[in-house]
């Protein structure tokens, strides 16, 4: 028995160097196409390894005590901010018109320009990030640094909101985990850095679906919380117009596997709804006097996608390709996946394990909020800022290869 347990941990451990070198290779490499399938097989091995021999029903870990949960928490937060703020002055080497955009409606807003959730230039742009930015120049002056430091602010609130989300549906481990690998994150890191607002998505997609999450459980204040989550996102950025879409897939896919339940959760959506309705009054009335503006940029981009004469589904190889091939960006990641070489092992690793669980209401919600997460993009060009809601869902993943590997290296 210890002969077979030796056997899998040394198979594991093969599968993951394997992939990961493979994964490098192809990353810096070319031809990269032949490096990647190397990867993609040895990954799927490391899942036949993981179906053969760990035990799916196994009882998890034991969870850590309060005071070294919020020690770790902070720990990984701490490590977080280093990645964010090490070098600020000089990455990135100045911004890019669209950073430099959000800089000038700041400059507007404090001479006195009237509040708009929402504006025509440039497309059309949400607002609320530009009203950070706005505050941040007020107080250090008309530089670069403040537009940059909003985004950065953003990012480091979305750590503790992160490890929220995950501790809620996948649990302490896998929330620690994940929490430690966004932490040293390059794809986050470095759009906590542009000054871009798709940095305000991933904040509030989390609060929504934690909230939605804790509201299916029972607590009632999920409810409210799930509706202001969904109304902040629509402020922040295109892709944040899914969020509220997600929360009612997601809520629509829980009933339907449990329907004893529905009267009860019927009354906590109605509260979400209301929520939305008041959180979200600004923008939703922009929109329905302005409609024409309020589209232009979807509209504007499904024209380019349109004149690619790419169809919907010829985008979802793309949209998947991002985490370990391409991430199709056009200033960052551009010819670069967004995952770092292990971390992109892992998240497919972690993928895998979370479709052989879909059964399960954690692993299904995951899923699907993935599959969700991916739209924005898919409906115009993925990329890293357009797939900014699958974030949370990536990293979450990437914390079940990282369990998925050490329960295979420690077996009973």
């Amino acid at each position: 028995m210890r002969i077979a347990r030796f056997a899998v941990a040394i198979a594991a451990l093969l599968c993951v160097v394997v992939a990961w070198r493979a994964q490098i290779a192809g990353q810096f490499d070319a031809p990269r196409a032949p490096h990647l399938w190397v990867m993609l097989a040895a990954t799927a091995l490391l899942f036949a390894v993981w179906l053969a021999a760990a035990r799916r029903d196994a009882t998890p870990p034991a969870e850590l005590g309060a005071a070294v949960e919020w020690l770790l928490v902070l720990a990984l937060c701490g490590l977080g901010a280093w990645f964010r703020l090490v070098y600020f002055g000089s990455v990135p080497e100045g911004m890019n018109h669209d950073a430099a955009f959000n800089g000038m409606f700041a400059l507007n807003a404090l001479q006195g320009a009237p509040y708009t959730p929402y504006i025509s230039a440039a497309w059309g742009r949400e607002t609320l990030f530009m009203y950070l930015c706005a505050a941040l120049v007020w107080v250090f002056g008309n530089r670069p640094e403040p537009i940059q430091l909003a985004a950065t602010l953003v990012g480091l609130a979305t750590l503790p909101i992160f490890y929220a989300f995950a501790r809620a549906v996948a649990g302490q481990r896998l929330a620690l985990l994940g929490l430690a690998l966004l932490a040293v994150s390059g794809w986050h890191g470095v759009f906590s850095r542009v000054g871009w607002r798709m940095i305000m998505v991933p904040p509030f997609e989390m609060l929504a679906l934690l909230g939605l999450w804790r509201g299916l459980a029972g607590r009632r204040w999920g409810w409210l919380l799930a509706g202001c989550g969904a109304a902040g996102a629509i402020y922040t950025y295109d892709a944040g117009r899914m969020v509220p879409v997600m929360v009612g897939a997601l809520f629509a896919l829980v009933a339907a596997f449990e329907p004893q339940r529905w009267r009860q959760r019927a009354r906590g959506a109605g509260v979400t709804v209301v929520t939305f309705v008041i959180v979200g009054g600004p923008m939703l009335y922009y929109a329905a006097t302005h409609f024409e503006q309020f589209k232009a940029r979807a509209s504007h981009l499904a024209e380019e996608r349109e004149s690619e004469h790419s169809g919907f589904a010829a985008k979802l190889p793309t949209a998947l390709a991002m985490f370990h091939y391409r991430g199709n960006g056009n200033d960052f990641f551009i010819n670069e996946p967004l995952l770092e070489p292990l971390a992109a092992v892992l998240f497919g690793f972690g993928l895998l394990i979370a479709l052989a669980r879909l059964a399960r209401p954690p692993e299904r919600f995951l899923v699907v909020g993935f599959g969700l997460a991916l739209l924005p993009g898919m409906l115009a060009e993925p990329n890293g800022n357009r797939c900014i809601t699958a974030l949370p869902f990536v990293y979450v993943f990437a914390a079940m290869g990282v369990a998925g590997l050490t329960d295979l290296l420690l077996l009973p």
